[in-house]
């Protein structure tokens, strides 16, 4: 059998397991009475609980990852109107999303009317 068939070590990443690189780590951890806090407070603003799960986890990621002290973000969600909550918590989620895909802004850009005038429906 020869030996020149064999395909050559590939000393580059592979792009599959470069984009997979974080997907394995396990999220940090958080004390169970934060986390409980946390849950009650959204179970409470949603009437949920799946969505108090899932909201209470994003936040509490997203603050770990910003360096955030999560009694404070609590504290400062408590002390919020119920109105207000929404605004604050989309910009708390805005922390670690790129700019060109933020949640809840909505960026409408106005059209020449020349532009409009041209295009056909």
């Amino acid at each position: 059998m020869s030996s020149n068939n064999l395909p050559a070590q590939n000393t580059q990443a592979d792009p599959t397991t470069v984009y997979f690189n974080n997907y394995y780590k396990s999220a940090p951890s958080v004390s169970s009475s934060i986390n409980d806090a946390f849950i009650a407070f959204f179970e409470e603003l949603t009437g949920n609980r799946t969505t108090a799960v899932v909201l209470a986890g994003s936040v509490i990621v997203t603050a770990q990852q910003q360096n955030l002290e999560l009694q404070d973000i609590l504290k400062k969600f408590k002390a919020l109107e119920k109105t207000k909550v929404d605004a604050y918590l989309t910009m708390l989620l805005n922390l670690n999303r790129i700019p060109t895909s933020l949640l809840g802004i909505v960026n409408n850009t106005s059209t020449n009317k020349y532009v409009t005038r041209a295009v056909r429906v």
